[in-house]
C-alpha cells in the first residue's frame, strides 16, 4: 500500500466515522425513548408470564 492510498483510506474513513457519529447523535433521544418503551414490552411481559 502506498502512502497516497493510506490518505485515501484514512479520508473515507473520517467520512464514514462523522457520518455514524451525526446519525448516532440524532437518533440518540429516538433510542432513549426506544429503550424506555423496550422496558415498559419487557414489564408487561413478566406480567403476562406471571398469570
Amino acid at each position: 500500500m502506498t502512502f497516497e492510498q493510506g490518505i485515501q483510506i484514512v479520508k473515507e474513513l473520517g467520512v464514514t466515522v462523522a457520518v455514524l457519529a451525526y446519525f448516532i447523535f440524532r437518533d440518540y433521544k429516538f433510542m432513549s425513548k426506544l429503550d424506555s418503551t423496550l422496558d415498559v414490552i419487557k414489564e408487561f411481559v413478566k406480567e403476562r408470564g406471571k398469570e
